[in-house]
């Protein structure tokens, strides 16, 4: 069975790429026509890239990869993030398969992969190639009244929780509201330096809760804005600190 779930990790991998490469035969026309500058086409693409990964985990589940359970009540308001932690490679996938039409913050070094690449291109994902560049991208989107997905670990998460201050800087100056995503896995698979090939036992379970939401408006408004933006980062890291460790202990309790 050890090898059988390889095998299984492996087809899982070769799907996601194959999925990638059908996607390219409409993304790569967007591209290099720069058709990406029209929102309409943004968002078209960024429906296909919902509807592809939505696909992908389905058939990931159907083959007894992965199971999974969700509560995203996503209703679309007005500069709105959407924060997780980041415990696995499959976060961002989660996310944008059941967010419609969001946009995301995603590494810079994903636009050299040529799976992915010319989809976030042509969706007009965020890439963090320099933090002025990121930061000012990310307003933009937030002041076009679009959704947007932030991971503020930055990357996947390897000990304890440990949110970066510049998203609560983001937050403050840019978003009027924050919904608050918890990731749990049960498995240590999938994580940041693991191999592919490290498998569990049985099938990777994620559980995603939500956490509620923050209207920033009226947050430590009689406060200057540094003093906001601390307050709100101090907020944060607390909260899903708190929230990993009771999960953590509620794990242990159930095995």
């Amino acid at each position: 069975m050890y090898y059988f779930r390889i095998f299984l990790i492996g087809f899982s991998f070769c799907l996601f790429g194959l999925v990638g490469m059908m996607g390219n035969i409409i993304f790569i026309p967007i591209v290099l026509l720069n058709l990406q500058k029209y929102k309409k086409i943004r968002f078209f693409a960024r429906d296909l890239v919902r509807w592809s990964w939505f696909f992908y985990l389905k058939s990931l589940q159907m083959i007894g990869v992965i199971s999974y359970s969700l509560s995203i009540p996503i209703c679309h308001k007005e500069k709105q993030m959407v924060i997780a932690n980041h415990p696995s490679l499959l976060d961002v996938v989660f996310l944008l398969a059941y967010i419609p039409r969001a946009n995301c913050i995603v590494k810079a070094s994903l636009q050299k992969n040529f799976f992915l690449s010319f989809a976030i291109r042509a969706s007009g994902y965020i890439t963090n190639i320099t933090p002025q560049d990121l930061l000012e991208k990310s307003l933009n989107a937030l002041n076009s009244s679009e959704t947007l997905i932030v991971f503020p670990e930055g990357t996947r998460t390897q000990a304890e929780i440990n949110f970066h201050k510049a998203i609560s800087y983001l937050a403050i100056n840019g978003s009027e509201n924050i919904t608050m995503l918890y990731i749990q896995t049960y498995q240590n698979a999938l994580k940041k330096g693991q191999k592919w090939y490290n498998v569990p036992k049985g099938k990777l379970i994620y559980k995603i809760y939500d956490l509620g939401e923050m209207e920033l408006k009226n947050f430590a408004i009689t406060k200057p804005s540094p003093l906001r933006v601390r307050e709100l980062h101090r907020f944060l890291n607390q909260k899903y600190q708190i929230h990993q460790k009771e999960t953590y202990a509620r794990a242990r309790y159930d095995q």
